[in-house]
């Protein structure tokens, strides 16, 4: 019988980096956010003279109930503790104690619904992206911040990406097809493991304003990419006013979309660069686009594009009250 050795270069794991490899379960901002949350309920130890154990993590999270703090971030906390003292503390009683914090609040704690948010953030739809983003056509000649503006700003819009994920495209990360464009995303909010997701970018009204492959050559045609594999596909600009290579911010595409309406005339209240995702659903779903085909584009659960489809919301609305005046009830 013939055994197969196993050569052990490095037989001492040290505890950092042991640490290293449990911190990469979790996102960046996951671990920046438990890391925050841990130092929170540790003050709050040290002032109530409390340990680590079950009814101090439950007397915490109800103790941030009383402070008026948000369940969601309630309930991000109760992972924290949970993640951090995993041989200390149960899930169940934290679990109860969360459940137990939004029946008496009357609430299911999803973030952003527009059942129980009232400043959810208004869709903005596909079309009337490209309606804003033409409404100063005059404006592009020569400039090419503003090109890549509408680029941003319509695939966005079409792909229904979140702003971390318009930051995130590479060039290579690019194919054009006769019926669109197909984006590679390495990675998301729901692929923290960065396995390529394909998404594709629909083109209902080639040739038009609302075109995203017509605004993909633009871009291109004016931009000269250092690097076709490593460039970024959206880039920043520098003080001087020319493009350098590097990805645009978050914050950048922010500022950019709520310049954009403001130069359009239409007020940014109630809007952010998650209104393109939530627009994109609203529209879909208005023209009979099935949930499942949604799903498949966005990248999301069926629950969560109801939720989205703030029209649905309205119609929903209006149904019943139809109903109830056409019975005289």
């Amino acid at each position: 019988m013939t055994t197969t050795s196993i050569a052990i270069t490095n037989p001492v794991v040290t505890d950092d980096r042991l640490a290293q490899v449990m911190t990469n379960t979790r996102a960046r901002n996951t671990v920046l956010a438990y890391d925050s949350a841990v130092r929170a309920f540790e003050a709050w130890l040290k002032a109530t003279g409390s340990k680590v154990n079950d009814e101090s993590a439950c007397r915490y999270l109800v103790s941030m109930a009383d402070a008026g703090r948000k369940t969601n971030t309630i309930a991000v906390h109760r992972a924290a503790l949970l993640f951090c003292y995993n041989n200390l503390l149960n899930q169940r009683p934290l679990s109860a104690v969360l459940e137990g914090i939004r029946r008496e609040r009357k609430d299911d704690g999803i973030s952003g619904s527009a059942l129980n948010n009232p400043v959810a953030k208004k869709p903005l739809t596909p079309i009337e992206v490209g309606a804003i983003v033409s409404s100063q056509r005059t404006a592009w000649n020569g400039d090419k911040e503003r090109i890549r503006n509408r680029a941003m700003l319509i695939i966005g819009a079409w792909g229904g990406f979140r702003c971390s994920e318009i930051a995130g495209i590479k060039l290579a990360d690019v194919m054009r097809e006769p019926e669109g464009l197909l984006i590679t995303l390495r990675s998301s909010k729901t692929n923290q493991r960065g396995e390529p997701e394909t998404k594709p970018i629909i083109n209902p009204f080639p040739q038009s304003a609302n075109d995203p492959v017509i605004a993909f050559d633009q871009w291109m045609a004016i931009h000269p990419f250092p690097s076709k594999n490593d460039s970024p596909l959206f880039v920043g600009f520098g003080i001087t006013g020319n493009p350098v290579n590097t990805h645009i911010t978050t914050r950048a595409i922010r500022d950019i979309l709520r310049r954009e309406m403001e130069g359009a005339g239409v007020d940014p209240s109630g809007f952010s660069a998650h209104s393109l995702r939530i627009g994109l659903v609203t529209y879909l779903r208005g023209i009979g686009v099935s949930d499942k085909d949604i799903c498949f584009i966005t990248r999301q659960t069926e629950r969560t594009v109801a939720r989205y489809d703030q029209s649905s919301i309205r119609d929903a609305m209006e149904r019943v009250t139809g109903i109830v005046k056409a019975k005289g009830i």
